[in-house]
């Protein structure tokens, strides 16, 4: 990944696999910078308000308060098909932990994408930490 020059004050780590994840679920059309602009400004406003919310984990940095929403949107389980004898059935299957990362971003994102459709006056970055502070108390 190229160089971005990152506040350190906001504990935000380019070489963190999650923050890496979270970039590239973002990215349209190969335009990372614009998707770790959009990130790190939300984090920034993350580490301005932090949301008031007591469940969080010790660490107060706006990557682990994201990775806290992950934690409470992400998936445990995912039907599956399968073919016996001719009749298809949906069978529950255990979801690796990476995989429910990658279902729980990808469903923070698109949820957010919604609003911001709906919300014409508001930035994608803003739009994204009202979405992480909602599910950080059981909304949305």
């Amino acid at each position: 990944m190229r160089e971005f020059h990152l506040e350190k004050s906001i504990g935000l780590d380019v070489q963190d696999p999650f923050f890496t994840k979270l970039v590239n679920f973002l990215m349209k059309k190969g335009k990372k910078a614009k998707a770790v602009k959009l990130i790190s400004s939300t984090f920034e406003e993350l580490a301005k308000n932090p949301p008031k919310v007591t469940n969080l984990s010790p660490l107060n940095k706006p990557i682990s308060h994201f990775k806290d929403a992950v934690s409470v949107v992400r998936p445990v389980f995912q039907l599956k098909k399968v073919r016996i004898a001719g009749t298809n059935y949906q069978v529950p299957a255990i979801l690796s932990k990476s995989r429910q990362e990658s279902i729980a971003i990808k469903w923070i994102l698109e949820g957010a994408r919604l609003k911001k459709k709906k919300k014409e006056g508001k930035y994608f970055n803003q739009i994204l930490e009202e979405k992480m502070k909602d599910f950080l108390k059981g909304e949305g």
